[in-house]
C-alpha cells in the first residue's frame, strides 16, 4: 500500500492553548512528490517501508523484493503470504499480475472498491499524516521522506498489531441496517453503469426514456417561512408551515410530522404447500371499520427500520422471521404528512406467540397468494367490504412484490430457484 506526500506547510503549527485552537498557515508550497511504499505485518505489527520518487508498478515490483526478504527472515519456505492491496491502477498492471505465477505461496487480494479502511496499513498512513506530516516544517523532498521513515522505524521498535474493535458480524449488521434505510440498494456488478436496461437513476432504461431523479423544468420548491406547533402529541406532531408561494403570496399548509413507519409482507412456506400471506385483520377507529393490512407499525425515535420491522412482526402476528429483505421504502401521504414507510418480505417464519398491546384488537390469518391477489382486485366494489383490502399500504407492498416475482403461487417444493 501507498501512499504520496506532496504540500509541505511554510512554518509551524501553532499548538493549542487554553482559549485557542490548534492554528496552521493557510499556504504551503510544494517541493515535489514522493511515494511512501509500505506494507504492514498484520500478525506483528511491524511496518516495511520504502520512499520512491516515482509511482510505477516498477517500483511497486521492487518493493515486493523487500517484502520476499522480510518473508524469508521470519518464516520458513513456502510460508503462504497474503498481500492485500486497493484498487490503484499499479496494482493491476499485468507485471504486477504475473506475479503470483512466480511465486505460488503469494496471495494477491484486493479491498473493494472505496473500502481501503479495511486493509490496517491505512491506519499506519493516517498517523504519519496526522500526527507528522500536517505537523512538519519541510524544506526539501528527501525531509520528509527521513522524517516517515524515521516515524516507522521508531513505531517497529515497539511494534504492536492493530486490535479491531468491532468483529465481522458488528461491521455487516451495521451495513444490513443501513440498506435497509437506502431503496434499490445493494451490491451491484461492476460496470453496471453500462447496462441498458437497469433500470437505475440516471440511466436509460431499455425502451424508455432516460430516467433521472429531477426534472430540471420543475419550479424551486416553496420556501418555508415559518413553522408553528399546534400540537405534540404521544406520536405524532401537527405543525402549521407557512410558505414563500411566490409574486409575492404566502400559503398555509397543516402537516403532520411522523417518526416513519414499516410494512412488513409475511410469507409462509410449507413443504408440498402453496405459500400464504399472513395478513391481518385490524380494527381501525379512524374508519370506523376492520381492515385487512400487512402487519406494521411506528418506529420509534432513531430507531433502525429493519428493527421496528422485526419486532411489529412478532407482536401483531406472533411470527418471527428468519430473513428480513428490504423491498424499498415511500411516503404514504406526501400532501398531509411526512410519513415515510420502509417495506420488508419476511421469510423462514417461525411462530413466537403475538404480543398486542391493551389497545390493539387484531387477528391474524394467513391466505393463499391467489386470494389475496384477488382481495386487492375487489377493492373497487361497491357493498360489504368484508374480503376486500382497501388498505393503501399495504396494497403497494402486495402488487410491489408481485410484481418483482416475490409473490408465486407454485407449492415451495415445485420451485426451481428462489423468487
Amino acid at each position: 500500500m501507498n501512499t504520496i506526500w506532496r504540500a509541505f506547510n511554510l512554518q509551524p503549527l501553532l499548538p493549542l492553548r487554553p482559549g485557542r485552537p490548534e492554528r496552521r498557515t493557510h499556504d504551503y508550497y510544494r517541493h515535489g512528490t514522493s511515494s511512501l511504499i509500505a506494507a504492514l505485518t498484520v500478525r506483528t505489527g511491524v511496518v516495511i517501508r520504502a520512499c520512491h520518487r516515482r509511482h510505477r508498478h516498477q517500483e511497486f515490483i521492487r518493493f515486493r523484493g523487500a517484502i520476499d526478504e522480510a518473508v524469508k527472515a521470519t518464516g520458513p519456505d513456502g510460508t503462504a503470504v497474503h498481500i492485500v492491496r486497493d484498487s490503484y491502477a499499479t496494482h493491476w498492471t499485468p507485471a504486477v499480475q504475473r506475479w503470483p505465477g512466480r511465486r505460488p505461496e503469494h496471495h494477491l487480494p484486493f479491498t473493494p472498491t472505496s473500502a481501503s479502511w479495511l486493509n490496517q496499513v491505512e491506519r499506519v498512513f493516517a498517523d504519519l499524516t496526522q500526527k507528522q506530516r500536517r505537523r512538519g516544517v519541510f524544506t526539501s523532498v528527501a525531509a520528509p521522506e527521513r522524517a516517515a521513515i524515521a516515524c516507522i522505524d521508531a513505531r517497529n521498535e515497539n511494534a504492536r498489531p492493530f486490535a479491531w474493535t468491532a468483529d465481522a458480524s458488528t461491521i455487516l449488521g451495521r451495513v444490513a441496517r443501513n440498506r435497509a434505510t437506502i431503496p434499490k440498494s445493494g451490491h451491484y456488478p461492476w460496470g453496471w453503469w453500462g447496462r441498458r436496461g437497469s433500470g437505475l437513476p440516471g440511466r436509460r432504461r431499455q425502451g424508455g426514456p432516460t430516467v433521472t431523479d429531477s426534472n430540471p423544468n420543475d419550479p424551486h420548491p416553496s420556501r418555508v417561512l415559518r413553522r408553528s406547533l399546534v400540537r405534540k402529541g404521544a406520536k405524532f406532531d401537527f405543525e402549521v408551515v407557512t410558505i414563500d408561494a411566490g409574486n409575492g403570496h404566502t400559503l398555509e399548509r397543516e402537516i403532520v410530522r411522523h417518526p416513519g413507519a414499516v410494512v412488513v409482507l409475511p410469507i409462509l412456506e410449507a413443504a408440498g404447500q402453496p405459500p400464504r400471506v399472513v395478513l391481518i385483520r385490524n380494527d381501525r377507529v379512524s374508519v370506523e371499520r376492520r381492515l385487512w393490512e400487512l402487519p406494521a407499525g411506528t418506529r420509534e425515535s432513531g430507531e433502525d427500520p429493519g428493527r421496528t420491522a422485526a419486532r411489529e412482526l412478532e407482536e401483531e402476528t406472533g411470527y418471527s422471521a428468519a430473513t428480513l429483505e428490504p423491498l424499498g421504502r415511500f411516503y404514504t401521504s406526501p400532501g398531509l404528512s411526512d410519513e415515510r414507510m420502509w417495506a420488508f418480505v419476511a421469510r423462514g417464519l417461525t411462530p413466537v406467540g403475538q404480543r398486542l398491546g391493551p389497545d390493539e384488537r387484531l387477528s391474524v390469518h394467513p391466505t393463499p397468494v391467489s386470494a389475496v391477489l384477488r382481495m386487492i382486485d375487489r377493492a373497487g366494489e361497491v357493498g360489504e367490504d368484508d374480503g376486500r383490502i382497501e388498505d393503501g399500504k399495504s396494497m403497494v407492498v402486495l402488487l410491489w412484490a408481485a410484481r418483482r416475482g416475490l409473490l408465486t403461487l407454485r407449492p415451495t417444493s415445485d420451485r426451481t430457484g428462489g423468487p
